[in-house]
C-alpha cells in the first residue's frame, strides 16, 4: 500500500527545476508551422514523420552542454530516419515482423548500456519503428517517409545549432564531456547477469507478445499496444510499474483531451497545428519534471496528427486506451516474470 501511495503521489508532483519552457515553446513552434506547411500544400500524410522528427530530436536538446547536444541531435537523425525506414518496409510482413521486432527491442533495450542518451536514442528509434511498421505502406512510401523523418530532425538540429553559433561562435570539436568508447563502455557489460541485457530480453519478449496479439485479434491500430509497451519498459521492476501507472493516467487523460479539442471544439485547419503545438509544448516541457503531463502531451501530438487525412481519431479513444491498458499488463508481466536482479559493474 505504501509503495502504490508512492507512485500515485509522484504521478502528481511536478519537478520545476526539470522544466524546459523555452527550448519547448521554440519546437512546439517549428512543430505547429510544419503542420500548417502540410495542410496549405494539401500533403497532411507528411506531417506525421516531419512533426515527429522535429519533437524527437527536441528531446535530445533539451539538456546537457552544447557540443553534448548537437552531437546527440546529430547521432538522432539516422536513428530515427533508419528506423522509420525499417518499419515502413517490414509493415506488410504480417507474422514475419515479429523477428524484426524482437531484434529491434533487442538492439534498443540494451542501447541503454551506451548511458542516458543512447538509452533514450533507443527509445525514441524504437517508437518509430513500431509506428511505422504498424501501418502498411510500399517501399516507395516507406523511403519517403524516413526522409521526411530525416528533414524534421535536421531542421531542429540546424534551429537549435546555427543562431548559437552565430551568437557565440566556438568549435564544436571542443568537447565538455570526453566519454569513452562504444567498446569501452560496452566492455563491462558483457556479462550474462548485466542489468540492460535483461532488460532488452524482456523488452523483445514484450514486443513480440504485444505484436502477436495486436495481428491475432486483428486490432485496429496494431502499432499501439507495440508502441506503448516501449514507452513503459524500464530496466528496473519498480521503474516499470511506476511507468506504467504514469502512462495509463497520462494516456486517458490525453484521450480525453483529444476528444474534448478535436470533436467538442474544432478541428478546423487553424485548429489542428494549435493542437499539435500545445501536444508538442507539453511533451518537452514536462517530460523530466512530470511523465503523466508529458504523455497528455505526446498523446494530443499523435492522436491530432493522425486524425489530419480526414480520418476519425475521436471514435478509435477507446480503443486505444484499451490497448495501453493491454500493453501495460504485458509490460508489468514481463518485468516480473522475466525479472531477476543483476549487480550493476563497478
Amino acid at each position: 500500500m505504501a509503495g502504490a501511495r508512492e507512485i500515485l503521489l509522484g504521478t502528481a508532483r511536478i519537478r520545476r527545476p526539470d522544466m524546459h519552457h523555452r527550448k519547448a515553446v521554440i519546437t512546439a513552434v517549428l512543430a505547429a508551422a510544419l503542420t500548417v506547411l502540410c495542410i496549405a500544400i494539401g500533403s497532411e500524410t507528411s506531417a506525421l514523420p516531419l512533426v515527429i522528427g522535429v519533437t524527437f530530436t527536441g528531446i535530445l536538446n533539451l539538456t546537457g552542454a552544447f557540443d553534448v547536444r548537437v552531437r546527440a541531435m546529430a547521432w538522432t537523425v539516422p536513428w530515427l530516419a533508419g528506423a522509420t525506414l525499417l518499419g515502413g518496409l517490414v509493415s506488410s510482413w504480417r507474422w514475419y515482423e515479429l523477428i524484426i521486432v524482437a531484434c529491434v527491442g533487442l538492439a534498443g533495450g540494451y542501447a541503454g548500456a551506451l548511458g542516458t542518451r543512447g538509452m533514450l536514442i533507443g527509445i525514441l528509434a524504437m517508437v518509430v519503428y513500431t509506428v511505422f511498421a504498424g501501418v502498411d505502406a510500399t517501399p516507395a512510401q516507406a523511403v519517403q517517409s524516413a526522409l521526411l523523418m530525416a528533414a524534421g530532425s535536421v531542421l531542429h538540429l540546424l534551429v537549435s545549432t546555427v543562431p548559437a553559433l552565430i551568437r557565440s561562435p566556438r568549435p564544436l570539436g571542443q568537447r565538455t564531456e570526453h566519454p569513452e568508447s562504444w567498446v569501452a563502455r560496452l566492455d563491462p557489460r558483457r556479462r550474462v547477469d548485466d542489468l540492460f541485457l535483461h532488460h532488452a530480453i524482456r523488452l523483445a519478449a514484450a514486443l513480440v507478445v504485444g505484436s502477436a496479439i495486436a495481428e491475432a485479434v486483428a486490432w485496429p491500430h496494431p502499432y499501439w499496444i507495440p508502441m506503448t509497451i516501449v514507452w513503459m519498459s524500464k530496466p528496473d521492476a519498480q521503474g516499470t510499474v511506476t511507468r506504467v501507472v504514469e502512462r495509463i493516467l497520462g494516456t486517458a487523460l490525453g484521450v480525453a483531451v483529444t476528444a474534448l479539442l478535436i470533436d467538442g471544439i474544432s478541428d478546423s485547419d487553424i485548429a489542428i497545428p494549435i493542437y499539435v503545438g500545445i501536444g508538442v509544448f507539453l511533451l518537452l516541457a514536462f517530460l523530466f519534471a512530470n511523465y503523466p503531463i508529458a504523455v497528455v502531451g505526446v498523446t494530443l501530438m499523435v492522436l491530432t496528427l493522425l486524425s489530419l487525412p480526414g480520418r476519425t481519431v475521436v471514435d478509435t479513444l477507446d480503443s486505444r486506451m484499451f490497448a495501453t491498458v493491454v500493453a501495460g499488463m504485458i509490460t508489468i508481466a514481463a518485468a516480473f516474470i522475466l525479472w531477476r536482479r543483476a549487480p550493476e559493474p563497478r
